[in-house]
């Protein structure tokens, strides 16, 4: 996997190298955008934003602009929902919990390295009170209830397995609720329908499944499952992410 790590310190910089010491793994350092040279190919690319995340827009905007297909992970602390919108708007895929663990690091820039996005879950849980009535004048109100339950759920991370088992219901019904979903929403992806669903307000249903790091525990040190999806509405193998940790595209 190759690496773009931007990070105005030294310090951070190669304190993530580190972190992120694997023989696969191929960095290039730079410590603005405009210090990243045209012509390079990189899997995903991670940014350090510290203080205010407005501060780091026009950085996440150029990037993006530069590198469109290139997956953007935002390394913060604390984030306001509002904000995590602004910068997916921006171009960002994902945010990194600067307090989180180094597996939590692992997964969360393997997840957004593989095309989904990734928002902490204490995000959305710490702003449910302003989001419910937003939700009455958005795309979601073409959704029925179960739509609205799986829509949730893949907010979460979790897999068309992950989800039949969660609901009670088979992989082939959820399959066709994914689609149904698409449809609705006018999408055409399954990262599409979580940027939607954030953007409108939805928030992660609850679930008691962690997820599984690079190490094989849950992002917090619990055991952790492993399940797949892709961005179709299909399955392949891909690191499941629960209700209380980091999450994806979105928690």
């Amino acid at each position: 996997m190759n690496i773009l790590i931007i990070a105005q310190y030294s310090l951070t910089r190669e304190g993530l190298v580190r972190l992120l010491d694997d023989p696969a793994f191929r960095f290039t350092r730079a410590a603005h955008v405009h210090q990243v040279e045209e012509g390079g190919h990189w899997d995903v690319a991670l940014m350090d934003c510290p203080g205010q995340m407005e501060i780091w827009l026009p950085e996440i905007a150029l990037l993006h602009q530069r590198f469109p297909a290139l997956p953007i992970g935002l390394l913060v602390e604390r984030i306001r929902l509002e904000d995590v919108r602004r910068a997916i708007t921006s171009g960002a895929s994902g945010f990194v919990d600067k307090n989180g663990s180094v597996p939590a690091l692992k997964s969360v820039t393997a997840l957004i390295a593989s095309g989904e996005v990734f928002v902490p879950s204490w995000v959305m849980r710490s702003q449910n009170g302003d989001l419910n009535g937003q939700e009455r004048h958005s795309p979601l109100s073409a959704l029925t209830r179960r739509q609205r339950q799986v829509l949730s759920l893949m907010v979460a991370g979790l897999s068309n397995a992950a989800i039949a088992r969660e609901l009670h219901i088979g992989p082939s019904t959820v399959r066709n609720h994914v689609q149904s979903i698409l449809k609705s929403l006018n999408v055409h992806s399954r990262t599409q329908a979580v940027l939607a669903a954030v953007r409108a307000g939805l928030y992660p249903a609850p679930s008691p499944t962690a997820p599984l790091s690079a190490e094989g525990e849950g992002l917090e040190g619990r055991p952790a499952t492993q399940n797949s999806h892709t961005d179709n509405g299909g399955d392949v193998d891909q690191t499941e992410m629960g209700e209380d940790n980091l999450n994806i595209s979105m928690r």
